[in-house]
């Protein structure tokens, strides 16, 4: 036994030494540098439906973290956003179709659009009818009654749902006994787990306010409040705002950083919760926009250039008692995302086809020219 104590005694004593592995000191204290590296800028993503071959492309740049809540940004682009059908009242046959890009909102121009939690819907007119003066009738009073409808919801995760929500009113040009009362309207939503209302009754000519809360309890508060007023007979207005507050369930809260929500003067950034400026820009659809992020010493900037868009289409009447049709080649032009340029000196490019002028090719900071690719699940 003491001959086997005295072996172990004597392995241990000479054993040779062994060496931790221990981070290197200057590597492990260093703090990450903002905007140098995917962590704040992030990585852009190209999908393509495989339903319609529609793209859509995704670059995420992150905000400083707030307390509990933080707000999600960055660049968007959607072909199927680009264009839009509409209805011409009382117009020619040519009107009946809308081919040019969807009217401008202050975050959104031509299917690129920065990625903030939003509110859209749409105009239009219900119902129009005559009454006559006179007996045998001498002339005519005209009555019309406007809706909103098609409201979309876009929160914090970046899923879109559309809304059960609409209002009416009646159309300030035909107030003459006109009664819109009979028309359909909701004004509670509870579809898709998320619970949107609009004051009870609102039949004003201003867009409703909305409050939405998101399957997580976080709650957007959409003050809404501009004109809407008369509907044209040749288009609907589209119309979009962005929510004054956003509150999580504990009460921490983003603002936007103005209390301005008029798409005439709209706001151009966003509060954290510890009241720093977020994210803020300086507008969308110049050349040269800058986005400025708390922490990052350098701005983000989009260049715009102009395409043309030239496509064939065809039309037909789908009511009434009357038939048309037709075909037409419009020919116009769009304002779009030419270049995004990173804080680290990298870049995203964009090219763009001549026909529908929607992205054919994104150029990667990395140096790859990848057409859109198909992803099919």
């Amino acid at each position: 036994m003491r001959t086997r104590l005295a072996v172990l005694a004597l392995l241990f004593c000479v054993s040779s030494p062994v060496f931790a592995q221990v981070p290197d000191p200057a590597v492990s204290t260093a703090a990450p540098v903002p905007g140098a590296g995917h962590n704040y800028i992030g990585v852009g993503v190209e999908i393509v439906n495989p339903a319609d071959g529609l793209l859509t492309f995704d670059l995420p740049i992150k905000t400083p973290a707030g307390r509990q809540l933080s707000l999600p940004f960055g660049f968007r682009y959607s072909s199927s956003e680009q264009f839009y059908l509409t209805n011409n009242f009382g117009g020619t046959t040519s009107g009946y179709l809308h081919y040019l890009a969807r009217p401008p909102l202050p975050w959104e121009v031509n299917g690129w659009s920065y990625d903030l939690p939003a509110l859209s819907g749409t105009a239009r007119i219900f119902a129009h009818w005559q009454t006559p003066i006179g007996s045998p009738p001498t002339s005519y009073i005209d009555h019309q009654c406007d809706v909103s409808q098609n409201f979309t919801f876009r929160g914090i995760g970046g899923a879109q749902y559309t809304l059960n929500l609409g209002t009416q009113w009646v159309d300030p040009g035909y107030t003459n006994g006109t009664n819109c009362y009979t028309v359909p309207a909701s004004y509670s939503s509870g579809s898709h787990g998320i619970l949107a209302t609009i004051p009870a009754n609102w039949n004003g000519t201003n867009a409703p306010p909305v409050t939405v809360l998101d399957q997580s309890g976080t709650s957007y508060s959409f003050p809404g409040g501009f004109y809407l007023g008369t509907v044209p007979g040749n288009d609907g207005p589209v119309w979009s705002y962005l929510p004054q507050t956003i509150t999580d369930r504990n009460g921490n809260q983003i603002s936007l950083k103005d209390n301005n929500n008029n798409p005439q003067n709209p706001a151009n950034g966003y509060l954290d919760t510890l009241g720093r400026t977020a994210v803020s820009w300086t507008g969308i659809g110049n050349n040269g926009d800058q986005v400025t992020i708390s922490g990052l010493s350098t701005n983000l900037t989009m260049h715009w250039t102009s395409v043309p868009v030239t496509f064939p289409e065809t039309f037909h009447n789908v009511a009434g008692t009357f038939t048309c049709g037709g075909a037409t080649t419009p020919s116009t032009s769009i304002n779009v995302v030419s270049e995004i340029d990173l804080p680290n000196g990298q870049k995203y490019s964009f090219s763009y086809d001549s026909t529908y002028g929607r992205v054919s090719k994104i150029s990667f900071p990395t140096g790859g020219d990848l057409p859109p690719v198909l992803v099919r699940p």
